[in-house]
């Protein structure tokens, strides 16, 4: 009786992971309210490293000086499926001081978790970084976050890391072009 139940839940994993068609597309600063929905959804900020909900008019601000940062240091985009609802962002903030590298972070919106869309927004977004070497920073704890890069191909590097508080670090190593 028990596999019966096992096989049911691998199945609709399995197709949800399918799921819709995906799309990435740069944020702009219409973008501002859905973004800052996403940043301060409890979940979301139980899995940052700074915890603490983020004001509307300082998300505003800092939206807006990343959009129009010239050397473009933080490439941001917002995920929608094939009829353009907003499931999430994704997020590259370049290395100061490795060109080649940038740090990746995502969210997706509550309703779409649990459903094999971070792992698929996460390769989908890794095929249009223009970076070689791209790392995830996960605090300890965070499975669900853990299982979405790692089903992306993204291999842990290293030990547990201490500060700013304890975390893991994945790596994902494009081809060279």
């Amino acid at each position: 009786m028990g596999a019966r139940p096992r096989a049911k839940r691998q199945g609709a994993r399995h197709a949800s992971a399918q799921g819709p068609t995906l799309r990435l597309r740069l944020a702009t600063l219409d973008d501002a309210r859905f973004l800052h929905r996403l940043r301060n959804d409890p979940v979301t900020r139980a899995s940052s490293f700074h915890t603490e909900p983020i004001p509307y008019r300082e998300h505003v601000a800092w939206l807006a000086k990343r959009l129009a940062d010239p050397e473009k240091r933080v490439r941001l985009y917002v995920a929608m499926d094939g009829n353009g609802a907003l499931l999430g962002q994704v997020r590259f903030d370049k290395d100061p001081k490795d060109p080649t590298r940038a740090e990746i972070s995502i969210a997706v919106l509550p309703r779409f978790r649990d459903k094999g869309l971070g792992s698929r927004l996460l390769c989908l977004a890794v095929r249009r970084c223009p970076f070689d070497r791209i790392l995830a920073r996960i605090r300890i704890g965070n499975e669900r976050s853990v299982r979405a890069f790692s089903g992306a191909g993204f291999a842990r590097s290293g030990g547990i890391r201490k500060t700013p508080s304890p975390h893991l670090v994945l790596l994902c190593r494009r081809k060279t072009r």
